[in-house]
């Protein structure tokens, strides 16, 4: 199950999101840095969210995502697929 919380941008968000997974018992590791820009597409009826992600030292990447409920997981996954397909997106990456 995801959950998603919204955190204000910049240093103070990331302070409160470390806070609330510090609070969780999780400890920090390592520090990435990146920089997102996000987009919207509408295929099919369904707006899909891409995110690009510029991460410093790591790499570029990206998210195609869809919120559906479960009866459109189908039509959904199909959109998400054929956005990537249509971007280039050729390779899956199923880390955080």
């Amino acid at each position: 199950t995801e959950v998603e919380l919204a955190v204000a941008p910049g240093d103070a968000g990331a302070a409160v999101a470390e806070r609330l997974v510090v609070g969780l018992g999780f400890r920090p590791v390592a520090v990435v840095r990146k920089t997102r820009t996000s987009y919207e597409v509408v295929r099919g009826g369904l707006t899909l969210g891409v995110c690009l992600d510029e991460a410093e030292g790591v790499g570029t990447f990206a998210e195609v995502e869809v919120v559906c409920d479960e009866d459109g997981f189908a039509a959904a996954q199909a959109a998400v697929l054929a956005l990537a397909a249509d971007l280039g997106l050729t390779e899956v990456e199923p880390r955080s």
